[in-house]
């Protein structure tokens, strides 16, 4: 959500905005109102992220989503949440064009058509605060992803002591039907290994847990820059063994170099280097070259989420000057994507392309 980068743009709008305005404190209930309003997504798509209901389980779809919106939905009953005019407007144009588009299509699924207005809807709406500081908002973040971390390092320990049953509660305890299907929860290092990689407890894969530590790191160099942090995020890292993690980091890391002009982050990489040279063997961590090396192989994940989309756009995408403009209508990926040499994965970006073209 991008809520916290709004409160910039209307630091004296919402109920208590006059009193800020005035130099007044903003009543401390609105605040707190506000700022559960805020970070609610936050939780709800890390900490709920497993966790689903009939029907939407077998759908591969949680309840985070619903939860943000049911947010949303009270924040707007108690007007804490407002909408952006701009943002609104854009919005409207977005949906009223692609709706219209697809009459021209054959294929055309309304549900998928009614997930991305409801993923664009979330992103018209603010929420203003008085004390809405992106340090602040920062912080919390950090805070959330310090404590899944926490997890998941105790996660990945706890399965040599007490056994994977404990380790990975949720995936063993929760009925069918209450777990969201379709994700490799029970990971384990290698086909030959017994060991798990640890997915922080809470989120669907151990990929999702080393790509919000990678944002994680970035953040915190970007920010606080707080040592024994930066440490604990990267052990989390190295538990999760995978590759996701260190793509985030390749592309945000050299970011927060050149906006900060951290130039003494090449030492920390160079030494950051040399340990996981010396430590490969007994930490395994020899896992991550063999899944950077995924990418060349077709049947592999990384290769499914990160690259096979690049043919399928060459291959049918491209191949039809029509359908490279208004696509190939809501809810045609699988389809189309059949058509692909290679797997591959249903991700957002390559979605809305095949479907609602440029």
């Amino acid at each position: 959500m991008n809520a916290t980068t709004t409160l910039r743009e209307h630091p004296t709008s919402g109920p208590h905005g006059a009193d800020v305005a005035a130099g007044k404190p903003a009543a401390k209930h609105g605040t707190l109102a506000s700022d559960w309003i805020v970070y609610a997504p936050l939780v709800a798509t890390t900490v709920f992220s497993k966790f689903s209901i009939p029907p939407l389980a077998e759908r591969g779809l949680g309840i985070g989503l619903p939860l943000v919106f049911l947010t949303l939905g009270i924040g707007l009953a108690l007007n804490r949440v407002r909408f952006h005019g701009g943002r609104l407007c854009y919005f409207s144009l977005l949906i009223v064009t692609l709706g219209a588009m697809q009459m021209f299509h054959q294929r055309f699924s309304m549900m998928s058509f009614i997930y991305l207005t409801a993923v664009c809807f979330a992103y018209t709406l603010l929420v203003p605060r008085a004390n809405g500081k992106f340090p602040e908002s920062a912080n919390v973040f950090m805070n959330m992803v310090l404590f899944i971390c926490l997890c998941g390092i105790a996660q990945f320990l706890l399965q040599f002591i007490a056994g994977k049953s404990f380790a990975f509660p949720i995936e063993t305890f929760t009925p069918k039907g209450f777990i969201v299907e379709g994700f490799n929860y029970l990971n384990r290092l290698s086909l030959s290994s017994s060991v798990l990689k640890s997915n922080g407890l809470f989120l669907l894969e151990a990929s999702f847990f080393s790509q919000l530590l990678a944002i994680g790191i970035v953040t915190e160099l970007a920010t606080y820059q707080r040592t024994w942090r930066l440490v604990l995020l990267a052990l989390g890292m190295t538990f999760s063994y995978s590759g996701t993690g260190i793509l985030v980091l390749a592309c945000g890391l050299p970011i927060v170099m050149l906006a900060n002009r951290r130039a003494d982050l090449i030492l920390v990489f160079v030494a950051v280097a040399m340990l996981t040279y010396v430590f490969a063997e007994p930490l395994r961590l020899d896992i991550f070259l063999g899944r950077i090396g995924e990418f060349s192989s077709t049947a592999s994940s990384a290769s499914m989420r990160f690259t096979s989309w690049l043919p399928l756009f060459e291959n049918v995408l491209f191949n039809d000057s029509i359908h490279t403009v208004v696509g190939y209508g809501a809810g045609s990926f699988l389809g189309v994507a059949s058509q692909n040499p290679y797997p591959v994965a249903e991700i957002m970006h390559a979605k809305i392309f095949i479907e609602y073209g440029l």
